[in-house]
């Protein structure tokens, strides 16, 4: 069976204080509609949606959403995707019930970045604002993707 992990970095944020509350900008807004694009080109198809719950992310997690036809009321906005590390993101992946086959985690550097990494050790560099990494593994339960073939299907940044 595959699943598949739409990792994604928040689109472009303003300068702002507290960074917690920092919105997007006019850019990172159409970033996010780009990158909405390309998500339905590709035959995007959420199950689950999870976000750090800081403003720029739930801006972006909110605005994908809604562009591939998931119920934006069903985001699960996570304190936990906050300032963290890639650990938060693995329990998520952990936790996910069997039924789901396409999630999304809308997060922020270095743990998506790191989390890419974890996955396919050979990407080098660091993920930009409004990017969006898509692995496709081959397994039957979530707990065994780490284990599990596995293969990038895609790579979209801005």
């Amino acid at each position: 069976m595959k699943k598949l992990v739409y990792i994604v970095r928040h689109a472009k944020a303003a300068e702002a204080e507290p960074d917690h509350e920092r919105p997007l900008t006019f850019s990172g807004v159409e970033r996010t509609i780009e990158l909405s694009a390309t998500l339905l080109r590709h035959g995007c198809s959420l199950d689950a949606l999870y976000a750090s719950d800081s403003l720029r992310t739930r801006q972006t997690a909110d605005t994908i959403a809604k562009a591939v036809g998931f119920p934006p009321e069903r985001i699960v906005y996570d304190p936990a995707l906050y300032l963290t590390t890639e650990e938060a993101y693995f329990n998520i992946l952990v936790g996910l019930e069997e039924s789901v086959r396409e999630v999304m985690i809308v997060g922020h550097n270095p743990e998506v970045s790191n989390l890419l990494h974890f996955f396919l050790p050979d990407f080098t560099s660091f993920m930009q604002t409004g990017a969006c990494a898509c692995l496709e593994f081959e397994a039957e339960t979530w707990q065994s993707i780490f284990t599990a073939p596995h293969q990038l299907k895609f790579y979209s940044k801005a």
